[in-house]
């Protein structure tokens, strides 16, 4: 389904985007059976982009959650899997986030529905959603960079941890993701920005520790 990029009307398929692109790392389900999984969003349509163990691939479900299989869960999302090339653009973006996989299977996830942890159900396609923010990504990114450890300051601030060489690799309009070296910290806005200066905005607040 084309849609127009932008925040979603709908307040809950606003939490279940924010409670999905808050996690690059959960529990993947394969027919029933737990597996640690890695990914990023396509900033293109929202779908699940994972590095696999080949011999899960074509398994007749798969339900991603996160963080974790637990009774403390915040989303499942079903997902329809179909394998992709290591040429598909979404695996330098997954390269950009987690470093190169060399022994993995690339799986694309469309997410058919997900259920979040107050009971709610958003239909897939309230969920597949381009990132509004795509085209500005570069520039965001680079305000970030500018000043590791102001960026370092907001990782703290945000996530009680304070990478030592932190570096942005994504903003989306409900927050930022920095690379570190034990994995992937997410920065939260305190609201959601559905253009490139309101999310401008809301980095240099974050950054400034206000």
């Amino acid at each position: 389904m084309d849609r127009a990029p932008g925040i979603p009307d709908n307040r809950t398929t606003r939490e279940a985007l924010a409670c999905l692109r808050g996690h690059t790392t959960g529990t993947v389900l394969v027919d029933g059976s737990p597996r640690g999984v890695r990914f990023v969003f396509d900033r293109a349509d929202g779908s699940v982009v994972m590095a696999m163990d080949p011999r899960d691939t074509d398994a007749a479900e798969h339900v991603l959650c996160v963080p974790d299989d637990s009774f403390d869960t915040h989303a499942r999302a079903l997902l329809a899997c179909s394998r992709i090339d290591e040429h598909d653009p979404a695996v330098d973006l997954f390269a950009a986030y987690h470093g190169p996989e060399r022994s993995a299977a690339w799986v694309r996830g469309v997410i058919a529905f997900a259920k979040l942890a107050s009971g709610d159900v958003v239909d897939g396609d309230d969920l597949a959603w381009a990132n509004p923010l795509a085209g500005a990504q570069t520039a965001l990114c680079r305000a970030l960079n500018a000043d590791p450890g102001r960026l370092r300051g907001a990782c703290e601030r945000a996530a009680g941890v304070a990478p030592e060489d932190p570096f942005a690799v994504g903003v989306d309009p409900f927050g930022v993701d920095v690379r570190a070296r034990f994995g992937v910290v997410r920065v939260a806005f305190s609201a959601a920005m559905g253009d490139a200066a309101a999310a401008q905005g809301a980095i240099e607040t974050l950054l400034a520790g206000v």
